[in-house]
């Protein structure tokens, strides 16, 4: 069960951070009437692989999160916090794949899930000639796609992630970068969350675009030719897995987490 950080006899508030996927209980302190999500995540999207003989595999997308989120508890209630488990990377020639969503339920109000949850969007294995596409989150699952277009792979380089957007409570996750052709010229960046201009490099030569950043990390670097896409850090919460260069299988996504704080009324 997750520890609830607290001083000695300090009622005013208390912290919980989730990072075990899978389903956690945690108990509401009895003076606690509110709950806030100061932030949570799902697990992002794995990385796709690469064609054996043609293009990279596109980049996962991160995962939306949800932020400064407040509800009603009842004290010393027990609540149920879902961690969405991490998704594995695209073997060669197959696609990536959606991490788990993660959700938060005994609460007296509504806590919306957040996580990728649309499988059609998600990053594809590069082609005989052309690169694949990078992939695409939403803030919340079954929402709208949190950037327009999906980035196509093409004979060349990789195409690259547009900005990340949001509102004050939900944010969504950077997308993946698409594959490089054979025509080379490496694999499409992809938007760090915490810089507006900084990206995460996709693989070299005919290398796999870039993973996803989310709100706690950088997603994983596309692998160059012949190499794997780097699987994103365990503590980047959320973020996408690097898609694999040519005969380069993807990487890993990272899971999801929450870090809540308990308020009294």
């Amino acid at each position: 069960m997750p520890q609830i950080s607290q001083r000695l006899g300090d009622t005013s508030s208390a912290s919980v951070l989730v990072t075990t996927p899978g389903a956690n209980s945690v108990v509401v302190p009895p003076w606690a009437n509110v709950l806030e999500v100061v932030a949570m995540v799902g697990a992002g999207q794995s990385g796709a692989g690469g064609h054996a003989t043609g293009g990279g595999g596109g980049g996962g997308a991160a995962s939306g999160a949800l932020k400064d989120w407040k509800v009603r508890v009842t004290p010393g209630s027990t609540l149920t916090v879902t961690i969405g488990a991490k998704a594995t990377g695209g073997s060669v020639g197959s696609n990536g794949a959606n991490g788990g969503v993660s959700t938060i339920t005994g609460t007296l109000d509504v806590v919306p899930a957040v996580g990728i949850a649309i499988s059609t969007l998600v990053p594809t294995a590069g082609g005989a000639a052309n690169g694949g596409n990078g992939g695409v989150g939403a803030v919340t699952p079954g929402s709208a796609i949190n950037n327009a277009t999906q980035v196509a792979g093409g004979a060349g380089a990789g195409g690259s992630t547009n900005a990340i957007t949001g509102s004050s409570y939900l944010m969504s996750g950077g997308g993946g970068g698409a594959g490089a052709g054979t025509g080379s010229g490496g694999g499409g960046q992809a938007r760090n969350f915490t810089s507006s201009t900084g990206q995460t490099a996709g693989g070299a030569n005919i290398g796999g675009g870039a993973g996803g950043g989310s709100i706690f990390g950088e997603g994983g670097v596309g692998g160059a030719t012949a190499n794997p896409g780097v699987a994103a850090a365990s503590t980047a919460y959320g973020a996408g897995g690097g898609g694999g260069g040519q005969n380069g299988a993807g990487g890993d996504s990272a899971p999801g987490c929450a870090i809540l704080r308990f308020l009294p009324a």
